[in-house]
């Protein structure tokens, strides 16, 4: 009677052992589907966020190589620009035995203005000119570097016993003369190159 009962605990007993070890296989399997569950999400998200970046990472590169083509493209303007200026003479026209015209056009900077004061004022030497008509009319933009250029090529040519006569002279452009204090009293102006040749045309006549 005695071994029955012991024998009932002792069932009853691992079964209890078995029901919890059971419990606790249970929990820690469903443990590990749920992490197993959220790992899988997680790596979803990142393949998602990899597949956006890829597109970014995609969309950027093209951008970059769009704007070095624009850049690329930008530059090798300039630089055409640059060698069709450098390369552009300036027309010296004579309309009268001792008058030349220059007509100025475009941008002007140091280089241009270093490339046209030996050739104005060898033409004022060789052919004795006494009147050099500077055409500003054609001149886009005014700035110091551009009046100091005509400042030096009329001191110059005065020198050389050639008077000079600016025509075309815009408001911008007088504004920058009298700043940098241009000779205006060694110069005469003219609205324009028919009324500038007009009038050294009526001075040299009354002579």
């Amino acid at each position: 009677m005695l071994n029955t009962v012991i024998t009932t605990v002792l069932l009853l007993a691992i079964a209890g052992i078995v029901a919890l070890y059971a419990r606790s296989i249970e929990h820690a399997l469903n443990l590990a589907q749920r992490h197993a569950s959220q790992l899988a999400q997680r790596e979803e998200e990142l393949a998602r966020q990899n597949q956006q970046l890829q597109q970014v990472r995609g969309e950027l590169e093209q951008t970059v190589a769009r704007q070095e083509a624009e850049i690329a493209a930008a530059v090798a303007v300039v630089r055409q620009r640059s060698i069709e200026m450098s390369a552009l003479q300036t027309p010296l026209i004579r309309v009268a035995p001792t008058m030349l015209v220059a007509p100025l056009i475009g941008v002007w900077d140091e280089e241009r203005g270093e490339k046209l004061l030996p050739e104005v004022l060898g033409r004022i030497s060789r052919e004795l000119i006494k009147t050099l008509v500077l055409d500003l009319t054609g001149i886009t933009v005014m700035n110091e570097t551009t009046a100091r250029m005509l400042q030096q090529l009329s001191l110059s040519a005065r020198l050389l016993g050639c008077r000079c006569v600016l025509a075309g002279v815009q408001p911008a452009t007088a504004e920058v003369l009298v700043a940098i204090n241009f000779p205006l009293d060694q110069t005469q102006s003219a609205p324009d190159l028919a009324a500038a040749v007009q009038v050294v045309l009526q001075a040299s006549t009354r002579r």
